[in-house]
């Protein structure tokens, strides 16, 4: 059974916008790990931080 225009149009902007969603994810989750990096980097270091070994 052939799917008609309609439903394929849809399909296609379903996929469409399924592929921004993505893409925005991807580039919210670099930048979250960009900002912790940078944290990291820039956070002074405390040798007298208590360890739990």
């Amino acid at each position: 059974m052939a799917q008609s225009e309609a439903d394929l149009l849809a399909t296609d902007a379903e996929k469409a916008v399924e592929a921004i969603q993505i893409s925005n994810l991807k580039k919210v989750q670099t930048e979250w790990l960009r900002l912790i990096v940078e944290l990291a980097i820039t956070m002074p270091f405390d040798e007298n931080i208590e360890r739990f070994d």
